[in-house]
């Protein structure tokens, strides 16, 4: 069951809008056992009743380290990795960090270190390959780590002794979403802020959007009226060749800025509830990209990102991606850029006038939700089979996890959640209503066939077919995920 935030809890947020003091944006770059296991109490079975959560019950861990490999911030684009945090120094969320790791520390007995690796990936396989137990966990990006998965360096989560995975402090959507044949391989919860970074919006310019008349965008959001034909129709009031040279380029104005790949692209296709991979009642991965509608999904954005009302910023002659979508805000040349939250704060902190947040458009008004797809470059955790002490690791997670949720997450919420990213209460309420219904496609995950990549691939094609090129990939997709599911039988 997709989880929804406390209505309480979001009144509450709505009221607190403070900054994060000596905050900065998020590196640049793109983000689970053999031997003895040494057994440890359980997180207890517990039911929860309605508005209420049970106690922090911390187990003694009294001589347990839990040794962490993480990527390096440098290599993530889109979120912050932090996890272990040296001192307190007055940032608001290094020092919810500090308190929650030094408070466990000290009721626990355990110690917590991490190191980084600009190449995770090498790190686990030599390890794997000489039974090394040094880490007991290892934090990568979600795609990058299909294909080790397959290899058979990790636990399954449920296996690991010590988490009480149906409690609220972990990623349901993710463990719902990212199972196959009742595996998963990943755990995410609120002892990371990665996902939550690396949630797709629509971030907006509210001049430009005001400039040709269009008010109020959050409560178009509010009346369920916010579909992806009445963002083309906005899209279409405020194109325009700002310097009359009859071509358009980067010197003109669009409503629609984006790149021609799979994250923003799919961010679209998912938004309108639909998958490229679905899960059958066995638990088993299927593709679902043949279906009629998603066929006129695809249509529609072959017309979107075909049309004068887009540009691509890979056109931006001279400039990054990155710096393209800061000149083109700072200029006043776009209405939507459709992107993970954190580009708020990366590129649009210092922006002299007033962008806002919603959440990526739904298929039409007689759908639901809101749906909101995150990109697979947030990292996540891995429990590596050579942790001898999965149990001790579990149990630790655990507590974290539940902390986090209880003394973290509001920090994140309500003071650089809010005071980093969105510039207004209402841009808040936009983006806590995208976080109540995460998807993650499988397809991100395993890469079966490229199938994302090369779908995104076709969009700027006028004249591509969809239906020819799934024919053409269905025989290789298939193989990638009988592959997948014989090694995750082994």
């Amino acid at each position: 069951m997709r989880k929804v935030m406390s209505i309480i809890l979001l009144a509450a947020m709505l009221v607190t809008a403070c900054a994060c003091a000596g905050d900065d944006p998020a590196g640049s770059a793109d983000t689970t056992v053999g031997g003895a296991v040494n057994a440890v109490t359980a997180a207890p079975e517990t039911t929860v009743p309605e508005d209420t959560e049970p106690p922090i019950v911390y187990p003694d861990l009294t001589g347990f380290t839990l040794n962490v490999a993480k990527i390096d911030q440098s290599k993530v684009s889109w979120s912050d990795n932090t996890f272990v945090v040296a001192d307190m120094n007055g940032d608001v969320l290094n020092d919810a960090l500090y308190k929650r790791n030094s408070t466990i520390e000290a009721e626990t007995g355990a110690k917590i270190e991490e190191e980084s690796f600009t190449d995770v990936k090498s790190v686990i396989r030599k390890n794997s390959q000489a039974n090394d137990s040094t880490y007991h966990l290892y934090m990568e990006r979600i795609r990058e780590m299909g294909s080790m998965t397959a290899e058979g360096y990790f636990y399954d989560i449920h296996d690991v002794g010590g988490l009480n995975l149906e409690m609220p402090w972990w990623d349901q959507d993710f463990i719902e979403d990212t199972s196959v044949m009742g595996k998963n391989y990943m755990l995410v919860g609120d002892l990371l802020l990665t996902t939550a970074d690396c949630l797709y919006s629509i971030i907006y310019d509210k001049e430009v959007a005001r400039d040709v008349g269009i008010t109020d965008l959050y409560q178009v959001v509010r009346d369920g009226k916010w579909t992806l034909e009445q963002m083309t129709t906005y899209m279409a009031q405020v194109t325009n060749d700002l310097n009359g040279d009859s071509k358009y380029d980067y010197n003109d104005r669009y409503g629609l800025i984006s790149v021609p790949v799979a994250d923003p692209i799919f961010a679209f296709i998912i938004a309108s509830d639909l998958n490229a991979f679905t899960l059958q009642a066995d638990g088993t991965p299927e593709l679902s990209a043949k279906s009629e509608k998603f066929s006129t999904m695809f249509e529609r954005l072959q017309t979107i990102y075909n049309g004068d009302d887009y540009f691509s910023l890979n056109d931006y002659d001279g400039l990054k991606n990155a710096q393209a979508i800061t000149a083109l805000f700072s200029g006043k040349q776009a209405l939507f850029l459709p992107q993970c939250i954190s580009a708020g704060g990366n590129y649009l902190r210092d922006l002299d006038h007033d962008f806002g947040f919603l959440p990526t458009p739904k298929y039409d008004e007689a759908q639901e939700k809101y749906l909101s797809h995150v990109n697979m470059a947030a990292p996540v955790f891995f429990v590596p089979l050579t942790n001898g002490e999965a149990d001790k690791t579990g149990a630790l997670l655990e507590v974290l996890s539940h902390y986090s949720h209880e003394h973290v997450m509001d920090v994140y919420y309500e003071t650089c959640f809010s005071a980093k990213f969105a510039r207004d209460e209402e841009s808040y309420e936009m983006l806590q209503l995208a976080l109540e219904n995460k998807v993650y496609d499988l397809g991100f995950v395993w890469k079966w066939g490229d199938f994302m990549n090369k779908i995104a691939a076709l969009i700027e094609n006028k004249s591509a077919s969809l239906s020819s090129t799934i024919a053409t990939l269905e025989k290789l997709v298939n193989a990638d995920i009988e592959d997948t599911l014989a090694a995750l039988k082994d």
